[in-house]
């Protein structure tokens, strides 16, 4: 429900993008935090790959996060208990599998 209000917000001028030099390292970080309860509460075993180099973006550090925390978080809904969750960086983007 977050997320469609932010994005009613975004599509009417009312909420703001706060661009800056930030990695997709620290990012997935902070994601990964954020959600890491939800991962080990359904004893899931979670594996990134492809973030050994740091790899810099200019972006909104803070909705980036939110984004992929969301994205990790529907993961682990509906993964079964005790399940593997993939996670991959790829050249153009995440494979999640």
């Amino acid at each position: 429900m977050d997320g469609l209000l932010d994005a009613a917000r975004l599509q009417h001028g009312k909420l703001a993008i706060k661009l800056s030099d930030t990695s997709l390292n620290d990012i997935t970080f902070d994601a990964l935090s954020a959600i890491r309860h939800h991962i080990e509460a359904r004893k899931h075993k979670l594996t990134i790959t492809g973030l050994d180099d740091h790899v810099p973006v200019r972006a909104d550090h803070v909705r980036l996060s939110q984004v992929l925390g969301n994205l990790l978080s529907n993961v682990a809904k509906y993964t079964a208990v005790g399940g593997d969750n993939p996670a991959e960086r790829k050249r153009r983007g995440w494979r999640l599998t």
